[in-house]
């Protein structure tokens, strides 16, 4: 009997550790699936990370780009300003030259006016000059026609 029950008592202590060693195994299973699903996990969290970098430097060179486009649209307003400017300029420069035209001809035409009338007067002082060297001649005339006369009368 006693050689019965340490058999049993063998044969069951077989069976307990059979099943310890199952349970082992188990357990070991259990342990590298836990490790592949850390695994997965760092992975994972690793991209995550570098999503997040990856987005956090596409909204940095989003901000940079509309930092410049607002500079390229205020360098653009300044040139279309200067530009209007330049063309006020060159519409009083243009206007200034139209007026000094203008005034250099009234000029030229005082001067015409005045060399006409200068013509004239000058007509008219040769006008008077041939009259007066008539007169003196007539003059001539009638004091040698009295001499005459009176030269006659003393010889009546």
């Amino acid at each position: 009997a006693l050689v019965t029950d340490a058999t049993d008592s063998a044969r069951a202590a077989s069976t307990s550790a059979g099943q310890a060693a199952s349970s082992a195994q188990e357990a070991s299973s259990g342990a590298e699936a836990a490790s592949a699903k850390a695994t997965e996990a760092e992975k994972s969290a690793a991209a995550a990370e570098s999503s997040k970098n990856a987005a956090a430097t596409s909204a940095g060179a989003a901000k940079t780009s509309e930092t410049n486009a607002a500079a390229s649209q205020q360098s653009a307003a300044t040139s279309a300003s200067t530009a209007a400017t330049k063309a006020s300029e060159a519409a009083t420069s243009a206007r200034d030259a139209v007026a000094s035209k203008e005034a250099a001809k009234s000029s030229e035409t005082n001067a015409s006016s005045s060399a006409g009338r200068a013509a004239s007067s000058a007509t008219a002082a040769e006008n008077s000059a041939r009259a007066a060297k008539t007169s003196e001649t007539n003059a001539r005339s009638s004091e040698t026609a009295a001499e005459r006369s009176a030269s006659a009368a003393a010889d009546a």
